[in-house]
């Protein structure tokens, strides 16, 4: 995904050590459709000296235009920083994205495991974090960040009485 080695990144810049276990069995640099990436996960992006290589892979929308379903214009409105106060937003390929994003993780060396699917999640009377994946794996750490989305399998462990997502 996008949040894990963006966030993985961000802590070897802060001096901690990080891991990626990714539920998907393999890198799939052909999966899912665009997404737009506004001013403010663009200036992450920036941070992480990315953005030369998503601009490469994505082009600039500065704005949108929505339609209804019977084709009726329905507004246009900016897309990104006002003018003159940043980038306007950035449509790429959401799998660009994230080989753009794990790319950037191997060369910093930070470990990325496949094929990851937890299914548990304990935390020691040290407060040590060990999570359980469905092969029969586990990792320990100091820190668990759950990076999984909409439907994550970490808030669903760790809370499980915290509301599910709505449309």
């Amino acid at each position: 995904g996008v949040a894990g080695p963006a966030a993985a990144l961000l802590l070897r810049r802060a001096g901690i050590e990080s891991e990626i276990y990714e539920a998907q069995a393999t890198p799939d640099d052909y999966r899912g459709l665009f997404l737009n990436v506004a001013s403010n996960g663009l200036a992450v992006l920036h941070e992480l000296g990315l953005e030369a290589e998503l601009a490469a892979a994505g082009f600039r929308c500065p704005w949108m235009v929505m339609w209804s379903g019977s084709g009726k214009r329905l507004a246009e409105v900016r897309n990104g920083a006002a003018e003159g106060q940043g980038p306007a937003s950035l449509v790429i390929k959401r799998s660009a994205l994230h080989r753009i994003l794990r790319e950037a993780a191997e060369r910093e060396a930070i470990p990325i495991y496949f094929g990851k699917r937890l299914i548990d999640v304990e935390l020691d009377a040290d407060r040590r974090v060990t999570a359980r994946f469905d092969d029969g794996t586990q990792a320990e750490g100091d820190l668990l960040l759950g990076c999984d989305g909409l439907h994550s399998r970490v808030r669903q462990i760790i809370d499980p009485g915290a509301p599910a997502p709505v449309y």
